[in-house]
């Protein structure tokens, strides 16, 4: 009787029986023979985003979102979802929002899209906007991730070679995850490789997490001191950022001198708690604005943080849940990076004035 192996299994057995592995055994069984490569090359790629699933936008078939599975039972990738993300110009990652629970979900996601990105030669991707956020009205019940996150070394010279060249077309990268804190190196490594390879970057905009409170939550800033000293800088039009440091911390100013006199929107605070918001020194205000013509405002927030900004991104509008009301002052596009609430739910005061 003839020995049989891997090679003989009907291809709906193999099919069956490689639905329950994982990322790492499913590469381990490509290495078997180039018969099983090809074999396993269909399940690979469906567990190459796990825990992500792909949703695409039948609006805008360019734009494609990556979301957390909600369930184990969801299928996995199939070859056409996983073209359509290839061939994506806009792609969205949503990951989980809390900072504290759960918080192994958002690093599994950034490794899932890291191992995406990886695999894929540059001819294959078509990204011109790349946008990783955490939406703070999904995944509010989202069950509990157990599984075992595997470490990805961004600073490892064969993967960033791999991933500098996938950002020649890119315009526009904005970055909004709250409980990035426990990815933070994972995250660093990702932004400041694409910043030094985004040659076409015009839309810049990072954000920390607007509830940073604790100790054990404050970031590096690693990501906007590298901005600051980049050489050469991209042609910026939009640069909104928090950074932990002072609002005219010797690396904000050297932002305004590098990139101040291209950009069309400009916003940068601090997300920290300030006592005494009087204490910007205004002295400094008219060389910023020379820096930088499009600076117009300085923004005070009730809980004491301090922004600048411009042209308008501040307006007086009546609240959208009280249309009679007084006027408020809001962010003109809306952004929800910049949207406060006191304790009570309430919108925090906030007050603009020309610089």
């Amino acid at each position: 009787m003839d020995t049989l192996t891997l090679d003989d299994l009907p291809a709906e057995i193999f099919l069956l029986i490689t639905e329950h592995m994982d990322f790492e055994a499913l590469c381990a069984l490509g290495r078997v023979s180039k018969s099983m490569r090809e074999k396993a090359f269909a399940p690979w790629l469906g567990s190459l985003l796990h825990p992500l699933s792909i949703h695409l936008d039948v609006d805008n078939p360019k734009s494609v979102h990556l979301r957390p599975k909600e369930t184990k039972l969801v299928r996995r990738t199939l070859p056409e979802d996983y073209e359509a993300l290839q061939k994506a110009q806009q792609l969205v990652l949503e990951v989980h929002n809390h900072l504290w629970k759960n918080h192994d979900i958002t690093r599994a996601s950034l490794v899932a899209l890291t191992r995406f990105l990886l695999s894929n030669k540059p001819s294959a991707l078509q990204l011109q906007s790349l946008t990783l956020c955490a939406p703070p009205n999904i995944f509010k019940d989202f069950p509990h991730y157990d599984e075992v996150v595997p470490e990805i070394d961004l600073w490892d010279g064969g993967r960033r070679r791999r991933l500098s060249t996938l950002w020649v077309n890119l315009t526009q990268l904005i970055i909004h995850i709250p409980a990035s804190v426990h990815s933070e190196k994972l995250l660093d490594g990702m932004v400041c490789i694409i910043l030094d390879h985004a040659p076409r970057l015009q839309d810049f905009r990072f954000f920390y997490d607007r509830r940073l409170r604790h100790p054990q939550t404050w970031v590096s800033g690693l990501t906007i001191e590298h901005l600051a000293h980049l050489e050469p800088a991209p042609h910026l039009k939009r640069l909104e950022i928090n950074d932990p440091r002072a609002l005219l911390s010797a690396t904000i100013i050297n932002l305004f001198g590098k990139y101040g006199r291209s950009l069309e929107h400009i916003a940068v605070m601090t997300p920290g708690f300030n006592p005494n918001p009087d204490a910007v020194n205004r002295n400094r205000l008219p060389g910023l604005k020379a820096q930088c013509p499009v600076l117009k405002q300085l923004v005070y927030f009730e809980n004491g943080r301090v922004a600048l900004g411009g042209p308008e991104l501040w307006v007086q509008r009546p609240l959208a849940d009280d249309p009679d009301g007084p006027l408020s002052w809001v962010r003109a596009d809306g952004s929800k990076e910049w949207f406060f609430k006191a304790a009570n739910g309430r919108r925090r005061n906030i007050k603009a004035g020309l610089i």
